[in-house]
């Protein structure tokens, strides 16, 4: 909030502006580090027992294992929809929102980033390789979901979600380029384990690794660019960590945009500015006769003044912020 005041003397014209920012605490949250642990190690658990119980039911039926089409199907579902088990907020931003490209129109990406438009095919070709790769190896171990090499991909998928929340939902891009390390190591155990149990199995799942290597490269140059360069870990106080939301277990259709959500994030608005300092003031005294144009959007450059940047930021998000512009006139005599 911008609150400027003016005092006239004489030839002299004095302008103080206060600023009040939001907190710039660098404070790790370690209770948010905690939650993000904990989701991932309830949904893992509940996709588990999911597997565990499907096991029992074939155990006491006249199969002796379920038709690989079906494991297939079964495993193409949870890459598609894993996140029902998630206890985190897993909403999805919306298409309108990412205009058409891989990540909201105010992150800065590198120009090799992939158009939005490819993601989805993506996407379904790992999926579709994920689920014949993992009847492969269901038929294997002797039709059994409860075995260690399908439950990499069950941790993998968890790992995935948490990391979707923190990406999606938090925006927080520090984390999300620590984050995606996890997601990196995860998919590389499942393909070592689904390969040593069937080699053709660990060759189908590659292709998910490549790609998620690209991902990686990608989600770690972001945080790299965008300035300032964000922590890697959650800021205590920030307003952006997602909570537990038990009322999404379960659901097949979630919500797909942060708007959705019960409970909105609180974005700072000055992220390069003086970030030190609890409050931001600036007072300047403009000798008559004079003009000075000062910046409101906070992208400025030369802060407090301005050097155009709003127009860029206006162009990339729909905005219409502008400076303010004051004059100094001398009085007739």
């Amino acid at each position: 909030r911008i609150s400027p005041s003016y005092r006239k003397s004489g030839s002299e014209t004095s302008l103080k502006t206060s600023v009040t920012s939001f907190s710039t605490s660098t404070t790790p949250d370690f209770t948010q580090m905690l939650t993000y642990g904990v989701a991932t190690g309830v949904q893992f658990g509940i996709l588990s027992g999911a597997l565990h119980s499907i096991d029992l039911v074939v155990a006491k039926s006249s199969l002796t294992k379920l038709p690989l089409p079906v494991v297939a199907l079964l495993f193409v579902f949870l890459s598609l929809r894993s996140r029902i088990a998630s206890p985190l907020d897993n909403s999805r931003p919306k298409k309108k929102e990412l205009k058409g490209k891989a990540t909201p129109p105010d992150i800065k990406r590198p120009s090799w980033t992939p158009p939005g438009i490819a993601f989805p095919f993506i996407w379904l070709t790992i999926t579709a390789l994920r689920g014949i790769s993992s009847a492969l190896v269901y038929d294997t171990v002797g039709g059994k979901l409860l075995s260690p090499p399908l439950l990499a991909m069950i941790l993998h998928l968890s790992i995935g979600d948490t990391w979707n929340t923190i990406t999606n939902l938090e925006r927080r891009l520090g984390v999300s380029a620590i984050g995606v390390l996890a997601v990196w190591a995860s998919v590389m155990n499942a393909i070592v384990r689904y390969y040593r149990v069937i080699p053709l199995a660990g060759k189908i799942l590659a292709p998910s690794g490549v790609w998620i290597s690209i991902a990686t490269v990608l989600t770690m140059t972001i945080w790299r660019i965008n300035k300032p360069v964000q922590p890697i870990w959650p800021v205590k106080g920030d307003g952006k960590s997602a909570k537990f939301k038990l009322s999404n277990l379960g659901q097949l259709r979630q919500p797909d945009s942060v708007e959705d959500s019960s409970e909105p994030t609180v974005e700072r608005i000055n992220e390069k500015v003086d970030l030190d300092s609890p409050k931001v003031a600036t007072m300047e005294k403009l000798q008559a006769p004079s003009k000075k144009v000062y910046c409101r959007c906070w992208k400025s450059d030369t802060f407090p003044l301005c050097d155009g940047a709003h127009m860029k930021h206006n162009e990339a998000t729909g905005d219409n912020v502008g400076p303010l512009i004051v004059t100094a006139k001398k009085e007739d005599k």
